[in-house]
């Protein structure tokens, strides 16, 4: 197959590329809502799977609930077996995540809010709760990318570079 010329830049068109690329956000700004969703998709799994949906990642596999505990969620009537579940309350915190981005949108943080809320760090340290799997990075990737790409042909149309074919 013969090589064939596609595009030509002249050097003014191309430092005006160079300039579109300096002044494009390469940062999370603008994804913080299908972030949101991927965090609670993956602690939704964690939480459900009771550890083993990170263990598979390399995650620490969650502990079985102690005799003890089983007994007590009897005794109070907490029909649900379920670790690290008696209310729902703790889950209903978890599968609700506020993300945003800090640090010039190089930053992702999660932040969890409600009454168990405080929960949360004290039951990560043994059982892992809010996780994020190489999955999960690969779709904040292309996440990323689709909006850094937009960004970039934004700036890039306002500069109106046109190749010469």
């Amino acid at each position: 197959m013969a090589n064939k010329k596609l595009i030509t830049f002249d050097s003014e068109q191309l430092e005006s590329v160079a300039d579109a690329l300096r002044e494009t956000e390469f940062s999370f700004k603008g994804i913080e809502k299908e972030t949101e969703e991927i965090v609670r998709n993956s602690t939704k799994q964690q939480f459900t799977s009771e550890g083993a949906y990170g263990a598979q990642f390399g995650f620490d596999p969650w502990p079985k609930l102690a005799d003890s505990t089983v007994k007590q969620k009897e005794r109070l009537n907490f029909g649900n077996k379920q670790i690290l579940e008696r209310t729902g309350a703790l889950k209903e915190v978890l599968l609700n995540p506020s993300v945003s981005t800090t640090n010039n949108g190089f930053t992702i943080e999660a932040t969890f809010s409600g009454e168990h809320a405080g929960l949360i760090p004290i039951h990560q340290k043994t059982r892992p709760l809010v996780i994020l799997t190489e999955p999960d990075f690969d779709e904040l990737g292309k996440l990323a990318f689709e909006q850094i790409t937009k960004d970039f042909a934004k700036k890039l149309k306002s500069r109106k570079v046109r190749s010469r074919k």
